[in-house]
């Protein structure tokens, strides 16, 4: 018995052609938002991802945050935005957070930069 093909069935052996849509590149097929944003990241993120200690002085108190550097860069570009140093934007935000009982500063400027990166950007 021989079997044939339906029409409009694939074939496994061809691939299937798209005819008269221009090719896409990667970032325009990521509909998705994460699959948008991985499209977008370097090729390496991994130094994006990794946690930096830095010190800085709060109203004169020696403290050291750790944030990966993605945070980082987002504080440096909200301080520059501000007209202030990094350690002036950071006592700002320090302020902010013990006045609404937030204890973790570091989680308070993650969230900071998130509002930011949402709002502002």
């Amino acid at each position: 018995m021989v079997a044939t093909a339906r029409l409009g069935a694939e074939r496994p052996d061809k691939p299937k052609v798209s005819r008269g849509a221009p090719a896409r590149s990667a970032i325009e097929d990521a509909t998705r938002p994460l699959d948008r944003m991985f499209a977008l990241c370097p090729t390496d993120p991994s130094q994006e991802y990794k946690p930096l200690r830095r010190s800085i002085r709060l109203h004169g108190h020696s403290t050291t945050l750790r944030l990966e550097k993605a945070f980082w860069t987002v504080l440096e570009e909200l301080a520059a935005k501000q007209g202030s140093t990094l350690a002036a934007l950071i006592t700002r935000i320090h302020d902010h957070c013990v006045g609404t009982d937030q204890k973790n500063l570091a989680s308070c400027l993650r969230v900071v930069c998130l509002q930011y990166i949402e709002t502002c950007r």
